[in-house]
């Protein structure tokens, strides 16, 4: 029975499957194998193997009424989601996407770690948590980074609500919020809130730092910086050519940087 069950298993997919419908078709292809061979064991053995197969169906049925669903992206990827209710999210590389299938209609909630950029079908409010606050609209556009502690929300169009808990901004097409200087400051933005989407990374007076991580998940490489001290970037690297993105970055600040044969990356002054 175990074997069955598994093999039934193999039939489940994701997480916007209709659910009672995965379980009929689980059960019926159970019911349709053959019955195996039975070998005559000890009454104890027999009701130890009925209570393996219940814990394996409950099991089935935990994870069928478990409504959760997790996208992630790896590094130097990018995808696209359709959400329950219509709304597409574009993943950037290294984010992390979770919401509760059961009750998305309702309460339109996820939690982010990471990049993504949003278009949101009118309806309910719909909020997008993540660790530095929480940005929540009705129908728009808009861009949301959270890496570590730092926190970018750009809107594209509509209007976008960001609340960290002490402050809270409403956005307009063209104004972004970040919280580089310790605190939520509100700023103006391209539109274009995600060019990351076509491969272009686009910064505006950001950490050197930020920069380089940023190259390390489009790139999946790794990146070390030697005494080059506090320095920010303006301006912007496409992810097609690692060497010309490097060199985007690195000339205008008065940097070198060497690649050597196992890929790893070293930034130095010149």
């Amino acid at each position: 029975m175990n074997k069955r069950v598994d093999e039934a298993l193999a039939d489940w997919r994701a997480p916007f499957a209709d659910k009672a419908h995965s379980w009929e078709r689980i059960q019926m292809r159970i019911a349709a194998q053959d019955h195996p061979v039975v070998h005559t064991r000890s009454r104890r053995f027999r009701y130890a193997a009925v209570a393996i197969g219940l814990v394996l169906i409950a099991s089935v049925l935990f994870l069928f009424q478990n409504g959760d669903s997790m996208y992630s992206t790896q590094m130097a990827e990018i995808q696209v989601l359709t959400l329950p209710d219509g709304s597409e999210v574009t993943l950037n590389a290294a984010t992390e996407l979770r919401f509760d299938e059961a009750d998305f209609l309702e309460e339109r909630t996820l939690e982010l770690d990471g990049e993504a950029f949003f278009q949101v079908e009118k309806g309910s409010r719909f909020s997008v948590v993540t660790d530095q606050g929480t940005i929540s609209v009705l129908g728009t556009s808009f861009n949301v980074c959270d890496r570590g502690d730092f926190l970018e929300v750009i809107c594209s169009t509509g209007k976008v609500r960001v609340d960290d808990g002490r402050q809270s901004f409403v956005l307009t097409p063209g104004q972004s919020v970040d919280n580089l200087a310790g605190r939520l400051t509100q700023g103006t933005a391209d539109t274009d809130a995600a060019p990351w989407i076509r491969g272009v990374f686009r910064f505006e007076d950001r950490p050197l730092g930020h920069v380089m991580e940023e190259m390390e998940r489009q790139f999946g490489v790794t990146i070390t910086t030697e005494d080059v001290g506090e320095r920010f970037f303006t301006g912007e690297f496409e992810s097609a050519d690692l060497e010309s993105a490097l060199t985007v970055i690195c000339r205008p600040l008065g940097l070198d940087y060497t690649i050597s044969d196992n890929g790893q990356i070293r930034v130095t002054n010149r």
